[in-house]
């Protein structure tokens, strides 16, 4: 077995050499069965990384410095007159998609985030249906601190 399951999630603390670059990517990780990583949390803070487990096993301290992806699945110089929705792949490398944030036209617009099938979703029906160039922009952030933009125009 890899892991042993605890009854209740345990503060742990490791002390480690972290160079001062790296200290704001560092997170607590695992592997799994078969041998690849997943993060656990954590975070850097005096000297250590400090954070909250609730299982036992093979525990150590990794960097993830690699930024999201993220792909429009339409093409922006297309008229999206007729579309209801924009839609993004998007994918992290390690720590996972923590956050997401879209502004068209400068104004906050919610976003659909569907982490099975790696996509984020913008609903176009609340947009005023004038037909004209509308800026986005879309930024990612992931578990570890490490961010991504989008920044493009679309016709509707």
């Amino acid at each position: 077995e890899s892991s042993i399951p605890l009854h209740k999630a345990i503060r742990v603390e490791i002390e480690c050499f972290v160079p001062k670059e790296l200290q704001p990517h560092v997170t607590l990780a695992s592997r799994n069965r078969k041998g690849q990583l997943y993060r656990l949390g954590g975070k850097w803070e005096e000297g250590r990384v400090k954070g909250s487990i609730s299982t036992l096993g093979d525990l150590f301290v990794a960097a993830d410095t690699i930024a999201p992806r993220i792909g429009p699945q339409f093409k922006p110089e297309e008229d999206l007159s007729r579309s209801k929705r924009l839609t993004f792949k998007v994918s992290d490398n390690f720590s996972g998609i923590a956050s997401l944030t879209a502004f068209i036209d400068g104004r906050w617009h919610p976003v659909d985030y569907h982490a099975i099938r790696g996509t984020a979703s913008l609903d176009l029906e609340q947009i005023a249906p004038e037909r004209r160039d509308h800026t986005l922009t879309l930024r990612l952030k992931d578990g570890c601190g490490n961010t991504a933009e989008w920044r493009g125009l679309f016709r509707r």
